[in-house]
């Protein structure tokens, strides 16, 4: 469990009791940030509770998938990442912070705690993420934890005209050797 520079603010791993909360997390992100999101609203709003269910506790207890998510006083989920190892590379996926929450350091804990995860996993291999160019803010954190652009894209098929560019962060033994 960490703290953002928000004291009020903890990140930890989502538990499995909490996908209804996940979900409407989930869903807001996706209506207000359509463009920064590999899928769609309409897509993920179509999914049953047992989905839901399934994607919270894969995040709590899956040795492949680590949801982390912001929690504030209220029992409110205000952000969330995902770390997790696609045929065994690591990614992190679903990076978000509620509007009125971000500038508090809740995007980088949230990071953090991701990158934490996957490097106990994977500690001798990149960490990847795509992320749409025009979320300069999204870009700044990436950058500050040692994301660089890989030169790969790819289209958000839901969103015409919009892509995603690929960023690695070099593994946690390159790090400690810098």
């Amino acid at each position: 469990m960490a703290r953002s520079s928000d004291e009020d603010v903890v990140v930890r791993r989502v538990h499995p009791e909490e996908w209804e909360a996940y979900r409407a997390l989930r869903l807001r992100a996706l209506a207000r940030d359509r463009v920064a999101f590999g899928s769609s609203f309409e897509d993920e709003a179509r999914r049953s509770d047992s989905e839901w269910k399934e994607k919270a506790d894969r995040g709590a207890n899956s040795p492949t998938s680590y949801l982390c998510v912001a929690e504030v006083p209220d029992d409110k989920l205000v952000g969330m990442a995902v770390g997790a190892l696609v045929e065994g590379t690591p990614w992190i996926f679903g990076m978000w912070v509620e509007p009125t929450w971000r500038g508090r350091g809740i995007g980088g804990a949230l990071l953090d705690s991701a990158i934490s995860w996957l490097q106990k996993q994977r500690p001798t291999q990149p960490i990847f993420l795509d992320v749409n160019p025009r979320q300069t803010a999204a870009l700044r954190l990436y950058g500050s934890r040692g994301f660089r652009p890989t030169g790969g894209s790819k289209r958000l098929d839901h969103s015409p005209g919009e892509s995603a560019i690929q960023m690695r962060a070099p593994p946690a033994t390159e790090r400690a050797n810098a």
